[in-house]
This record gives C-alpha cells, structure tokens and sequence, in this order.
C-alpha cells in the first residue's frame, strides 16, 4: 500500500471498507522494489555472470538499429536513456526480462505501448545532457523472484551520490554489451564501479575530447581501468544499495564515454535523482 495506512474489512455488501473511516477508496498498491540479494563481489569490461534475480529489473532492448538496456521500475514502467529512444518504431522494440541469457527463450517479454523522451535532450550544447527516457509497457509486468522493478532515490540527503566515502560512491552495474573480448556478451554481466570525482571526470574529457561532463551526470569508473560499461550497455542501471532499506535505487543511467575500461575516461551516467520530478510527473500524467 503506496501511504502505508488503514485497516480495512469486507463490508456487508462484499466490498471492501476502511474499518475507522467507512471509505471505499481503496489505496495505491505500489509493488516492492529491488530488495538486496547476495551479489558476489567483483572488482562488461572486467564483470562475471549475473545469476538469475541478483538483477531483477534489468531489461535487454532492441530496436530497429540499435541495442541497448532499460530498467524495470514498478510493473508497468522502464527507463532508459533517450537515445535509444530516439525515433523509433515501436513494432520494431524488443524487450526481454526475467533472463541472463540472450540464447536462452525462457523470458518475459514486455511490449511497449508508448515513449517518453526528456524534452531537453538534443536541443542544448551539451552532448547527451538530458539522456533519459521511459517507456510505457501496454501490460503489467508480472513481478515475482526474477522480476522487480528497482527503487528510485528521494531527495533525501543519504541517497546522495558522490566520489567522497561518507557518500553513495561504490555503484554496481549489469549489461549484455561489449566486452573486453571486443564482443556483445550473450551472457548478463556485472561489476562494481568507483564513482569519480566529477571536476576529475570534467577536466578529463574537456582537456581530450572538448565533451562537457554536466552536473546532470555521474562519473563512475575504477583507477586501474579495466571496470566499465560499454557498447550496447546504455539504458543499465548504475545501482546503489541503500543500507537503511536494504533496496536497491537507481542513481544513474550509462549514457556515454569512451575507450571503454580507460582509467583517464570513466563512464557516464544520466544523474537520476535530478530528474525525479520529470519521472513522477510522466508516470502520473500517463
């Protein structure tokens, strides 16, 4: 129940009551998110194989021309980055969950009703400033113990992402991209990532690439290279635990980089939580 309030009974008639306010409107049933499982620790480019659940809300897209991830949030609802998103056919859209093997058939699918795109992406100076996107499922997603949508952050001062220890700066990420074998991995793989200091990241890819690393992104990556994302992992999730609720949260979505694994250009990531008000605000209105 989304306010976590009320008692309520079968009423004479059959129909359900509030037992203190005699209300028939019943609350929200919001389904649980992403609650913490053994995840084997690991230092896509440097990952191991995911088992089946450590990652439920990881969602494997293809398109027309493109392949990519998305995030499951709720059961009806993914989110990704909007390039992928970017003027697609949606009879051509494919969604598998519930999987951690592309050869395997034994996978939810999830068909897409409609797409959002962020309405500042590709209309600032800034290259893949505003990366983000959701999609609309036409059916709910049934949730069980492979299939969870994950948590979003609030505004809360303990979700807070930074490279700094007394911060959220250990994230972990999954994708079937590339590998460090230059090859689309068939398998879904996992890593924990380092999240770095932003003015670092900044200075890096405007001193070499002329890129503007804004405070929309995060910046996550490891010291000796070699942990990272990469081609065919955009729309995955960078994952914090949140160790008041023992869940999972999304704070960022792998939108770019370079020289996949490089130490000097980590990946980055669309900053979740300054977009919390244009999730909610789509999700409610649709």
């Amino acid at each position: 129940m989304k306010d976590g309030k009320g008692t309520y009974r079968c009423g004479a008639d059959g129909a359900w009551e509030d037992i203190l306010t005699l209300s028939r409107d019943l609350p929200v049933c919001v389904p649980d998110c992403a609650l913490k499982r053994d995840t084997a620790s690991s230092r896509i480019i440097g990952g191991r194989n995911a088992q089946l659940g450590q990652f439920p809300w990881q969602a494997h897209i293809t398109t027309e021309d493109s392949r990519g991830a998305g995030v499951l949030l709720h059961d009806k609802w993914i989110i990704t980055t909007a390039r992928l998103l970017q003027e697609v056919d949606l009879s051509q859209v494919v969604i598998k969950l519930g999987t951690t093997s592309l050869r395997e058939e034994n996978y939810i699918q999830g068909e897409p009703g409609e797409v959002f795109i962020h309405k500042d992406y590709g209309n600032g100076t800034i290259d893949n400033d505003n990366d983000i996107g959701l999609i609309k499922l036409k059916n709910k997603i049934p949730i069980g113990e492979n299939v969870q949508g994950i948590c979003l952050p609030t505004k809360e001062a303990h979700f807070h992402i930074s490279h700094r220890e007394s911060d959220h700066h250990v994230g972990i990420v999954a994708g079937f991209g590339q590998t460090e074998m230059s090859r689309i991995s068939s398998r879904l793989l996992f890593v924990e990532v380092d999240v770095v200091e932003q003015q670092t990241c900044r200075e890096a890819y405007q001193k070499r690439y002329d890129r503007v690393v804004s405070e929309n992104m995060i910046c996550a990556g490891h010291a000796e290279g070699g942990r990272d994302t990469c081609t065919g992992d955009a729309g995955t999730a960078l994952a914090f635990l949140d160790a008041k609720t023992n869940k999972w949260f999304i704070g960022g979505i792998a939108s770019w980089g370079s020289n996949c694994g490089d130490k000097h250009y980590p990946g980055v990531y669309t900053r979740v939580s300054n977009y919390l008000d244009w999730i909610e605000n789509i999700i409610k209105n649709n």
